[in-house]
């Protein structure tokens, strides 16, 4: 009699089925060598400008998210760039490009974000429940003591949750300023634009992505496109939106290791409002 077939172990079986998945078709937002990271967090000017850009149509930003608490009740949320080695399963190298970190004492929800230099570079408020602003750097006009002589904040995003308290997914619409016209939409009010549904002239929207029903389980089921070695586990925090243009994918995130996620984001959001989407999740 021959030899058994040496049985194979979850490491060849979980590369194999992460073959068979379908592979993003697009390059590399941003550097993609440890070098080219450490160059742009070192410069704060170049990487702001790089947070507030638009993703290309043929380019994708690979991120990832660490949820991080801390003891005395303080939240962070850090998001870096994911420079993956070749090696499968490698978690590759990790660089912070930018910190949300949540107030304490506020009632609502209420996120500074910050460069690695301690800049801050927008702020995301939450004015009710499941619904939040995102702002840029300005001075709240409200507070007439800080914003004495300051150039006063504008919004730059939107987004609401449609579901409260319903027994499912989070599902989300969120509605931002066309990256040519950011200076000249400081006007628009996002969050009754998005709570009638309306179209703007100079925004777009990006909508959450239905899950599917397994068969037999009838457990709600995502598709990803495989963006590196990363294998993902179920969470109620995954997560899909498309953009209501083109109905393209503009942004995936998946839990992959305790309160770890990957954040995959494309056209036509910027990385910042990839980051600003997460947040709204998480804590939705």
């Amino acid at each position: 009699m021959g030899e058994r077939p040496r049985a194979k172990s979850r490491m060849e079986l979980l590369a194999e089925k992460q073959a068979q998945l379908p592979k993003f078709q697009r390059k590399l937002y941003g550097p993609t060598t440890l070098e080219g990271v450490q160059t742009l967090v070192g410069n704060p000017n170049e990487l702001c400008n790089f947070l507030l850009t638009q993703i290309p149509k043929d380019m994708v930003f690979q991120g990832e998210i660490f949820h991080k608490h801390s003891y005395f009740g303080e939240q962070k949320i850090i998001l870096m760039i994911r420079v993956d080695s070749d090696e499968f399963q490698s978690r590759g190298t990790h660089i912070p490009i930018v910190t949300a970190t949540k107030k304490r004492k506020s009632s609502k929800l209420n996120y500074h974000m910050d460069l690695p230099d301690g800049s801050l570079v927008a702020k995301l408020r939450e004015k009710v429940k499941g619904q939040y602003i995102l702002y840029d750097n300005g001075a709240n006009p409200e507070n007439k003591r800080k914003s004495q002589n300051r150039v006063i904040r504008k919004q730059i995003g939107g987004c609401r949750i449609t579901n409260i308290g319903a027994l499912e997914p989070i599902k989300m619409r969120s509605l931002f300023p066309e990256q040519d016209t950011v200076e000249g939409v400081g006007d628009v009010d996002y969050l009754f634009h998005l709570e009638e549904n309306l179209e703007v002239s100079s925004a777009f929207y990006v909508d959450t992505t239905e899950a599917t029903r397994t068969k037999g389980t009838n457990r709600h089921t995502l598709h990803f496109e495989y963006s590196g070695n990363v294998e993902r586990i179920a969470s109620t925090h995954n997560f899909i939106m498309t953009s209501r243009k083109d109905n393209l994918k503009a942004l995936q995130m998946g839990k992959f290791d305790r309160k770890q996620y990957i954040l995959d984001v494309g056209h036509p959001l910027t990385p910042l409002q990839g980051l600003f989407l997460a947040l709204c999740h998480l804590n939705g």
